[in-house]
């Protein structure tokens, strides 16, 4: 994709034009698209691209020095999409930072890890379900199960063991 500055390309087109030529903004505007339809190169290798043609809304697309894309905003009737891909992405703020959705899915390779220096606290409006195919491992200082309403069940293939200084039945 050739190289283009839309602005200096603007420019030189004001120019050329005589005091007496009207200038047409649509023209302006055209040729303005029509760059970024191909495409503008930025620093790094990296591009930028918009399709007001797509039927899923207007697209703008940065590529990166190999043609894979980094950023795409799509611009949707229900309202922008974001896609990144990129090595890592980080977030910071001072404040809070609040997501709402429909549904959240967090999909990781490799490891997922949850680290607070506070409280952490979940709350679920109907059931929780963990599955694990290695081992499973709770350790706090002091551990509570309470069941509300209904029995509490053990199931083991092998044997259940407990291990304490005094086991406590109906007390």
């Amino acid at each position: 994709m050739k190289s283009t500055n839309i602005f200096n390309e603007v420019n030189l087109h004001q120019e050329s034009l005589s005091s007496n030529d009207p200038i047409v903004l649509k023209d302006i505007i055209q040729h303005t698209e029509e760059h970024l339809r191909h495409g503008i190169k930025l620093s790094w290798g990296r591009q930028l691209q918009l399709d007001s043609h797509d039927p899923l809304g207007d697209r703008i697309t940065l590529y990166n020095p190999e043609g894979k894309i980094e950023l795409q905003i799509v611009l949707s009737e229900k309202g922008p999409i974001l896609q990144f891909q990129t090595a890592d992405l980080h977030i910071h703020s001072i404040g809070r930072i609040q997501l709402e959705c429909e549904d959240f899915q967090i999909h990781a390779h490799h490891e997922i890890k949850q680290i607070s220096e506070g409280n952490f606290h979940q709350q679920v409006a109907g059931n929780t379900s963990v599955e694990v195919k290695g081992d499973f491992q709770t350790e706090a200082r002091m551990c509570s199960l309470t069941a509300t309403r209904g029995n509490i069940n053990l199931n083991a293939n092998d044997d259940i063991k407990m291990k304490s200084e005094r086991i406590l039945l109906n007390c």
